[in-house]
Parts: C-alpha cells; sequence; structure tokens
C-alpha cells in the first residue's frame, strides 16, 4: 500500500503545480509617485481643514496611510536616491543636493527591468535631470528643461497617463513620476537674514520631508 501511494505522487504533485500555475496572478504593474517640497499638513488626509487635496484624500481613504514616514534625509537628491536604491545616502555617496547616483548602485528600475517589466520616468526635477545617475534602469526619462522652474504637475500627469495609454497590453510595467507643487511655502528672504517661522507653523505635529511624506513627532 505504500508503494501504491509513493507511485501517485509525483503525478498528484505535477497536477498541483499545474493549477497554481494556471490560477497565479499576472505580476502586477508598479506606479511611484513623489511629490517634492509638499507638506503633509496641508493634505486632507492628514487633517487639514481645507480641502487642498481632493483626489490624494479619495485614495487614502481606500488605501494604507502611514501616519509615521521617516526620510533618511530632508533633500531631494539624497532621499530620492534613497527611495530608488533602499540604502542610506552614505552608502548610495548621493549625499549632496547637486550629487549623482553614482553607477555602481542598482535601482529599483534596474531591478524590474531585469524581471520583463518596461520601466518610464517622467520627472520635473533639476536635481534629477539627465546625467545626473537617475535615469539608470528606465527605458523612458522624460524631465525636459522646461519643466524644471514651473509648477509642471499637470504636464507631468499628461505625459504618464499617454504613456500608459498608449503601452495597452502589453505586459507589466514600472512608472515613477515626480513634480514639485508648493503649499504653505515660507517666503523668500533676503539673503544675510535669518529664516522665520510663523507662530502658527511652529506647533506643527509634522516635519516635511522632500518626497512628500511627513513624519509626525512622538506626542
Amino acid at each position: 500500500m505504500t508503494s501504491h501511494r509513493a507511485l501517485h505522487l509525483p503525478g498528484a504533485a505535477a497536477l498541483l503545480a499545474l493549477a497554481v500555475a494556471c490560477t497565479a496572478p499576472a505580476r502586477p504593474s508598479v506606479v511611484l509617485i513623489t511629490i517634492d517640497t509638499l507638506r503633509a499638513d496641508h493634505l486632507g488626509c492628514y487633517g487639514y481643514g481645507r480641502p487642498t487635496t481632493p483626489h490624494i484624500d479619495a485614495l487614502a481613504k481606500e488605501s494604507l496611510l502611514f501616519e509615521r514616514a521617516y526620510t533618511t534625509l530632508p533633500r531631494t537628491t539624497q532621499s530620492v536616491a534613497s527611495i530608488m536604491t533602499g540604502r542610506y545616502p552614505k552608502s548610495h555617496g548621493a549625499r549632496g543636493l547637486f550629487s549623482r547616483l553614482p553607477a555602481t548602485n542598482q535601482t529599483l528600475a534596474e531591478i524590474l527591468k531585469a524581471r520583463g517589466y518596461a520601466t518610464a520616468a517622467v520627472v520635473s526635477n533639476t536635481f534629477l535631470r539627465p546625467g545626473q545617475g537617475f535615469e539608470q534602469g528606465f527605458d523612458i526619462y522624460d524631465n525636459p528643461e522646461e519643466r524644471w522652474d514651473a509648477d509642471a504637475a499637470m504636464a507631468v500627469t499628461t505625459r504618464a497617463a499617454g504613456w500608459i495609454d498608449g503601452r495597452g497590453e502589453s505586459g507589466p510595467f514600472f512608472l515613477w513620476c515626480t513634480t514639485s507643487i508648493r503649499t504653505g511655502a515660507t517666503p523668500r528672504r533676503r539673503p544675510g537674514t535669518a529664516p522665520s517661522i510663523p507662530a502658527s507653523r511652529s506647533r506643527s505635529p509634522f516635519t516635511t520631508i522632500s518626497t512628500g511624506i511627513a513624519s509626525p513627532r512622538d506626542r
């Protein structure tokens, strides 16, 4: 009886493997959106009273919302490099605002591309301009100079949506979109003068970080 069961186990295992293969879900596409200079305490999903971000708030209601998020360093270049590599600035090498991301790093885009993903980045940021190393692994890296000094959120969105629509059903993709939105920005000050923080902001429970997410301080 023991030998009879052993003879049938390989066939059963093969049928089980076939069933799993037939029902396995397709690999999901990934969209990463980073928003530079966006104050978290000006988003409704983080308690802001004015309806400034209805679409983000609607997404937050049906998503996982992190109440505490931390950046490796509150500047664009260093924090974005950490997001793309999973490493601290000391390790990935982009330690200054105008630093390049060394080619010795393996980026998220490179990992996904090696696994058959189409990769594209639609960017609006001078610090992430082509040639700075952030284009590693992307089939398309769209960051023209005319978008650097303007509120280019709509242009980035339109370009990204057009890229997705133009692909059709041609396998999974990784799309990174990033732009800058100035909400509650501190007024410009004259060179040589000390910065000042309005009293209404000095007790904010949030610390703004460059990726558009904020980390609430311990209360």
